[in-house]
């Protein structure tokens, strides 16, 4: 986790959101899943969505939770990982099916900033990123 493996955010953050081997704690499993999600790792952007839309441990917030959704939707590629493909696919059916149209737009117009923040990150020479 501390050189900055996006694999080992996504699981550790698992560990800690369902409580085990560590206490449960939401925040702490929403921090690794955000810091991997910031990594391109669309499985942690999946498991963020989720806990945000759910407000399991950390504050609800359907708009911003859907919007991490959507962006692993865009960036899976569905043809290499169909595991991920069926679970991505039904909870971006699942959470979509939640939101008001207004809350769908907010989410989309949401999801679209942080995917150009990711391409405008992955086109940074290696030595200015962290």
């Amino acid at each position: 986790v501390d050189q900055g493996s996006g694999s080992a955010m996504t699981s550790l953050g698992v560990m800690y959101e369902n409580g085990h081997g560590v206490a449960k704690d939401g925040e702490q499993a929403a921090d690794l899943y955000r810091r991997a999600a910031s990594l391109g790792l669309p499985e942690a952007m999946l498991n963020l969505g989720c806990l945000i839309s759910d407000g399991d441990g950390v504050p609800k917030d359907p708009v911003d939770g859907f919007a991490w959704i959507d962006l692993a939707t865009s960036l899976t590629n569905f043809e290499k990982d169909m595991r991920v493909k069926w679970t991505i696919r039904a909870a971006f059916d699942d959470y979509g099916k939640r939101l008001t149209p207004e809350q769908r737009s907010a989410a989309d117009k949401l999801a679209d900033e942080r995917a150009k923040g990711l391409r405008a990150k992955s086109q940074q020479p290696a030595s200015s990123t962290q």
